[in-house]
């Protein structure tokens, strides 16, 4: 099961194309069901399922359809590249099964889209199939239309080209936009931010074996960097600087480094606590200049 429900801030939506893909007949109202209750149980930190099975499924849908009429449904989405299921030939065990274009909005307002892998041209293969045995014209003018959008997006067959408003931050749901080996920045920028990152490590005597510079915190770092350069004319030298001082003065604090009787030993200098949002580290700037 998912642990969702004591995440209050955790925002997992179904994708919108998902329902586009059921309205034009590309995949079964079974799909549709399967999919959901799939993306219901999937731990949102990794887009996995640990122990799925197509009874498991009918269960959870009030039994709505056969043990086979699932089976089929989750075959077909794993060939469309919506999931891919850690089958053992022979077992009748549960089963793990990876959600592929996986998104979730985390505290911060960033996105995240876990386990990217396109399904564009097999859902176009299916919607076909579909248009040719229900002879209708209207559906093959909307199933093509709803696909040659996905590839204007540019998004591989990821999430549906729409944006997600989350406390007020406004993300498009872009497979490379939220990755950082897919990120359009230049190679010196991400150089420019491991500079930061090892100023960090020593500022807050962390072990550089035991903190890894993930993919989440390079989203965030990135962003913030972009955003210091904005306010130096692009100036990288001064930008990095700028997230040095936030990091500095962050060190200063007895509270957030765990010397302070309040903080009861607990240190609260992790790399969210600083740039966290464009407010977070403006309040450091300001912390010790007033």
């Amino acid at each position: 099961m998912s642990t969702a429900e004591d995440k209050a801030w955790l925002d997992v939506r179904i994708p919108q194309r998902l329902f586009d893909q059921q309205r034009t007949g590309a995949i079964t109202i079974a799909m549709f069901m399967t999919m959901s209750w799939l993306r219901r149980w999937a731990d949102w930190r990794t887009g996995r399922v640990a122990h799925a099975s197509a009874g498991g499924v009918r269960t959870a849908m009030g039994r709505a359809f056969s043990v086979r009429t699932i089976q089929l449904a989750m075959k077909q989405l794993e060939e469309m590249g919506w999931i891919t299921r850690d089958l053992i030939d022979g077992s009748h065990e549960d089963y793990p099964v990876t959600l592929h274009n996986y998104k979730w909005i985390d505290e911060y307002g960033e996105g995240h889209i876990l386990n990217p892998k396109p399904c564009v041209e097999l859902a176009r293969k299916v919607a076909r199939k579909v248009t040719r045995k229900n002879t209708a014209e209207t559906t093959v003018n909307t199933a093509t239309s709803s696909l040659a959008s996905d590839e204007a997006c540019g998004e591989g067959g990821g999430e549906h080209c729409d944006k997600i408003l989350h406390k007020g931050t406004s993300i498009k749901n872009n497979v490379n936009a939220l990755s950082p080996r897919g990120d359009e920045s230049p190679p010196s920028l991400y150089s420019a931010l491991d500079d930061v990152w090892q100023h960090y490590l020593k500022a807050t005597h962390r072990n550089p074996k035991r903190n890894k510079f993930s993919a989440i915190r390079k989203r965030i770092g990135i962003a913030r960097l972009r955003e210091c350069l904005d306010r130096n004319g692009g100036n990288r030298e001064n930008a990095v600087k700028l997230m040095k001082l936030a990091i500095d003065n962050m060190g200063r604090s007895d509270f957030h480094m765990g010397c302070d009787v309040k903080s009861d030993g607990k240190k609260y200098n992790d790399w969210k606590y600083v740039f966290g949002s464009i407010e977070r580290m403006e309040e450091w700037w300001q912390a010790y200049t007033r």
